[in-house]
């Protein structure tokens, strides 16, 4: 026996003001967007956008921006005793330090 299928969430509506869904919702989306390429173009930008927007919200929740400069390092590697607290270095001379010590080491 055939599993039923989850209905579409897509909704839009006709020309004449009649409802679509499923499939008809989603070519009448498209048309509406400029076409297969163009809607999909937004489409993936809408959902990279977003995607780097959870990141930088990662980033900006879990670490602390310093200013950089150098330090010796310290100790032996991992085994001296003493946490190093992790950083990431990114374009324009901008440096993350971690502010949760509950970090795994990457």
């Amino acid at each position: 026996m055939k599993k039923p299928s989850k209905p579409s969430s897509a909704k839009a509506l006709a020309e004449n003001g009649k409802p679509l869904h499923g499939t008809a919702a989603q070519l009448r989306l498209t048309s509406l967007a400029g076409g297969w390429d163009k809607h999909q173009r937004e489409l993936m930008t809408s959902a990279a956008t977003e995607a780097v927007n959870q990141l930088w919200l990662k980033v900006v929740t879990d670490y602390t921006l310093v200013p950089y400069h150098e330090t010796p390092a310290q100790g032996q590697g991992s085994h001296s005793g003493t946490t190093q607290p992790r950083t990431c270095e990114i374009p324009d001379s901008a440096n993350f330090t971690s502010s949760n010590s509950s970090h795994g080491h990457h």
